[in-house]
């Protein structure tokens, strides 16, 4: 598999079709919106949602784990949608497979739940902004980015609207790279995406299957 490639602050980063960057240097995934217990909070209230959609994120997840050398799993931000519930404890099953990884979040502000839920599991909770090397890693966009850092956040759910000669549109979650700023698409597969207006200067990647990420 072929990964597209940026250069943030002479650090290298790899983004994966599965929604997700490796960040080379630091030996670090960090991944957004993953929005576990989402599809079963809307089950419980009545809200039919395939169950299929659950399994697909452990799945990709499970899969992401196992390509990159990483010593750090990073989730920016609203990694469990909701109060806890069943689905919470079939992913800190899950997790506990991989000891030899540190699991990392950035609360956001959908990440409700105890913290003690979170570290029974070894999850370290931090608040945002979380600064790790040139990078300030948060889950909501910073307005204002200091000088000597780039910030790379979740929380929008970018996508892009691709246009064909015939009128036809496809919409697509992206990887969204300013100048001082990157955004994550959302992981999770039950959630909604906001439409950038890319600037000429900006770096825009699409994943456009499981496999494969393009650039526009």
């Amino acid at each position: 598999m072929k990964f597209e490639s940026v250069q943030i602050k002479e650090q290298t980063f790899l983004l994966h079709p599965l929604k997700a960057i490796y960040w080379v240097e630091e030996k670090s995934l960090l991944l957004a919106d993953f929005h576990l217990g989402k599809a079963s909070h809307f089950r419980k209230n009545g809200i039919a949602v395939p169950q299929q959609v659950i399994y697909s994120n452990y799945a990709k997840f499970n899969r992401l784990l196992k390509v990159f050398p990483q010593e750090k799993v990073i989730f920016l931000g609203d990694l469990f949608h909701s109060d806890h519930n069943e689905e919470w404890e079939k992913f800190g099953a899950m997790i506990n497979a991989y000891k030899q990884f540190q699991f990392l979040l950035i609360s956001g502000n959908h990440d409700i739940m105890a913290r003690r839920e979170y570290e029974k599991f070894n999850i370290a909770v931090f608040d945002e902004p979380y600064a790790m090397g040139p990078l300030l890693l948060t889950h909501h966009p910073i307005e204002e980015v200091p000088e000597d850092y780039y910030n790379l956040a979740g929380h929008v759910h970018p996508g892009i609207k691709l246009r064909g000669k015939a009128r036809q549109s496809l919409r697509l979650p992206c990887f969204y790279f300013s100048d001082r700023q990157g955004l994550l698409p959302a992981f999770g597969k039950f959630t909604g995406m906001a439409m950038i207006r890319p600037k000429k200067t900006d770096q825009v990647f699409a994943p456009v299957s499981d496999h494969e990420i393009m650039s526009f």
